[in-house]
């Protein structure tokens, strides 16, 4: 998990400089994200996170429900199913690891549809589609089930 004490502390001497806040990969944080968002919010701060809600098995993940019943505003986005080219709220986990985070696991995620959605799929079974040149490369990569709130 991210230290939320070391944010911040990186951040504090910052604020009187900035208006805006933005925090990606928000998933990673432990439950002191909550406190610490709520703070800068009454400091006057605009806060903007971004991160995945679901885990590869369909699970909340991490602090981002909490902090999507607090937001203001959510975005909730989609990615592109790597099987179809559906709408993608899924994180496919292609591989047989159980744990909660893989570090270095470039490879191992694709986005799905909740069609071609299989948690605890074996890295053998995958159908992912070959997508020419129809989507860029930074959607092709995407993972699915992305939230921004703020």
């Amino acid at each position: 998990m991210a230290n939320v004490e070391r944010l911040r502390e990186a951040l504090y001497p910052l604020l009187n400089e900035v208006e805006v806040v933005g925090i990606d990969e928000v998933q990673f944080f432990d439950a002191e994200i909550l406190p610490l968002a709520v703070e800068l919010i009454a400091l006057g701060k605009r806060v903007i996170v971004a991160g995945l809600d679901t885990t590869f098995a369909a699970e909340p993940f991490g602090p981002v429900p909490d902090l999507m019943a607090i937001a203001d505003t959510v975005t909730k986005l989609s990615a592109v199913c790597m099987v179809c080219g559906a709408a993608a709220i899924h994180t496919q986990r292609l591989g047989q690891s159980q744990e909660l985070v893989m570090v270095g696991a470039t490879g191992m995620y694709e986005a799905r549809c909740r069609a071609h959605f299989r948690p605890f799929l074996d890295e053998h079974a995958s159908e992912q589609l070959e997508l020419g040149g129809e989507l860029s490369g930074s959607t092709r990569g995407a993972a699915a089930g992305g939230s921004r709130a703020g």
